[in-house]
C-alpha cells in the first residue's frame, strides 16, 4: 500500500493549517456565517489559496513568515461536520 503524502495525512487528522497570505485572502472569504467578532468564518467547502501563499503546519513558522513579509495569518480547519472554518489570527498587512 502506498504511503499518503504528508498534507493528506494532516487533513485526515483534522489538524489545522496556517495560511500566510495578503489581505485579499481573508477579504475573499465568504461572510455568511461569521463567529467570534467576525474573526471566524465557516464555509461549506475549502477555499482556494492564492498563488504565493505560504502554508504551514506549525503556527510559529507561519507567524515568522507573516512578520517578515507583513502578511496575514489565517488558520484553516476542517470541522467534524465537514465544513471548513477559517480564523484570522494576525493582520500583518495592517500598518
Amino acid at each position: 500500500m502506498a504511503q499518503l503524502p504528508r498534507y493528506l495525512l494532516v487533513r485526515q487528522l483534522n489538524t489545522p493549517l496556517y495560511v500566510v497570505a495578503g489581505p485579499e485572502y481573508w477579504a475573499s472569504t465568504p461572510t455568511q456565517d461569521e463567529r467570534l467578532c467576525r474573526r471566524i468564518r465557516v464555509v461549506p467547502r475549502q477555499l482556494e489559496r492564492p498563488g504565493g501563499a505560504g502554508v504551514y503546519i506549525l503556527k510559529a513558522e507561519a507567524f515568522e513568515d507573516a512578520l517578515r513579509t507583513r502578511r496575514d495569518v489565517v488558520r484553516e480547519t476542517r470541522t467534524t461536520s465537514g465544513a471548513w472554518a477559517y480564523q484570522l489570527l494576525f493582520e500583518g498587512s495592517k500598518p
